[in-house]
């Protein structure tokens, strides 16, 4: 039942903000970073039909210009860190 779920406390103290449907199953680990520089984290979710989408991390909201198709499969996380080293 969704509704029980949105009123579940985890364990921990944790409450859930929000939640949001992707394109697709999530392929990969999703990335957290903030993707559009405006001081604020985002989420990079990897998909199974080749799409990155990006939400908004504050409410789960789709960024503009998103999703974006890619041929290959892609693993962010990984990318990222592989990325900021070479920076």
């Amino acid at each position: 039942d969704e509704e029980s779920l949105l009123n579940t406390k985890c364990p921990r103290n944790l409450e859930l903000r929000w939640q949001t449907e992707v394109i697709s199953s999530i392929y990969a680990t999703p990335l957290i970073a903030d993707i559009n520089s405006d001081g604020k984290v985002d989420i990079v979710v990897p998909s199974f039909v080749h799409y990155l989408e990006v939400l908004e991390g504050s409410d789960g909201d789709k960024m503009t210009g998103w999703p974006a198709f890619t041929s290959q499969l892609f693993m962010p996380v990984l990318s990222f860190m592989i990325l900021t080293r070479m920076e």
